[in-house]
C-alpha cells in the first residue's frame, strides 16, 4: 500500500543504518537526523535534482525515484562534508564507484539509444521509400 513518507521517520530511519554502517566498517560518522530531514525535505536528488518519490512503502522495499544516503567517497565516513541524500536508483548505479562511473554509463547509455534511434528512422526511411516505389510501379 502506497501512503506518504514521514520524513522524520525516513531519516530516522536512514541515519539508524548509516550510523550501524560506520560502526561495522570503524568509520567516522557524524550525521544528525535534522540534517537528513532537511536533505529529504528539499525534495530533490542532491546530485540529478530528481524530485524524491516520497510516496511509498517505508519497510525494506526501496522506492527507485526515493531518498537514500550516498557517500560521495565510499572510501570516507558518514559526514555531512562527505554525504548527500540522492535518489537510490542513482546510488545503486554508482555503488562503491565514482560520480564519474556514473556519468561514463551514462553517456554509453545516450549514445546507444541515439544509434538505436538513428537506425529504427534510417529503415522507417527506407521503407516509405520501397513503399512509394512500389506504389509508382503498380500505377504505371
Amino acid at each position: 500500500k502506497a501512503f506518504p513518507i514521514d520524513v522524520r521517520r525516513k531519516a530516522q530511519l536512514m541515519w539508524s543504518s548509516a550510523r550501524l554502517n560506520a560502526w561495522r566498517k570503524g568509520i567516522l560518522f557524524d550525521l544528525t537526523q535534522q540534517w537528513l530531514a532537511l536533505k529529504i525535505s528539499a525534495g530533490r536528488c542532491a546530485v540529478t535534482g530528481i524530485p524524491f518519490d516520497l510516496i511509498g512503502s517505508l519497510g525494506t522495499a526501496r522506492e527507485l525515484f526515493g531518498p537514500s544516503l550516498d557517500r560521495k567517497d565510499p572510501t570516507e565516513g558518514y559526514t555531512v562534508e562527505n554525504c548527500q541524500v540522492v535518489v537510490w536508483i542513482y546510488n545503486c548505479a554508482k555503488a562503491d564507484g565514482t560520480h564519474e562511473d556514473v556519468l561514463r554509463m551514462a553517456k554509453a547509455l545516450l549514445e546507444t539509444e541515439k544509434a538505436k534511434k538513428r537506425k529504427r528512422q534510417a529503415a522507417l526511411r527506407e521503407s516509405a521509400a520501397l513503399e512509394a516505389e512500389n506504389k509508382q510501379e503498380r500505377a504505371a
